[in-house]
């Protein structure tokens, strides 16, 4: 045992050391704080700003958990889920949602449940894929513009 593992609790001659959590256990911690809810006084919880600041340093590698987070959160941390989502992936994530809630709308508002509890992790993919699908083709068409443009020079 390295002196920085006993400097950081790792375990000291006494105790075997413990485990370190794998950055996946990490973050699905960190996601579970999503839930935590605020006292009176709080703006927002200091351990899920904490978490949410976390997940972010995550950066891609954590768009696949909060996924497969998503189905069995609650709609604090659903919210947060969906939130992160486009943050992390330029907001190709937040313009399918919110083209589903649109869409949607009059089943939503005809049912009492809460709009983000119609959607679901496969949901949520599909519509992660369709952004990424329309994100190429604009980029594909705006490359095509260019290289006429060029030509025509």
């Amino acid at each position: 045992m390295s002196p920085s593992d006993q400097q950081f609790g790792w375990g000291n001659e006494f105790e075997p050391p413990y485990e370190r959590p794998t950055p996946l256990d990490e973050l699905k911690c960190l996601i579970r704080d999503l839930s935590l809810k605020e006292r009176e006084f709080e703006l927002i919880h200091p351990a899920k700003a904490s978490a949410i600041e976390k997940i972010m340093q995550f950066g891609e590698r954590a768009v696949e958990p909060l996924i497969e987070a998503f189905d069995t959160s609650d709609l604090e941390a659903k919210g947060w889920i969906i939130y992160l989502l486009g943050v992390l992936m330029d907001n190709r994530v937040i313009a399918p949602i919110s083209e589903y809630f649109k869409v949607n709308e009059e089943e939503i508002h005809s049912s009492e449940a809460d709009p983000l509890e119609t959607l679901d992790s496969c949901e949520i993919r599909r519509l992660i894929n369709e952004g990424k699908q329309l994100e190429t083709r604009t980029d594909s068409e705006h490359s095509w513009v260019d290289d006429n443009a060029n030509i025509r020079e």
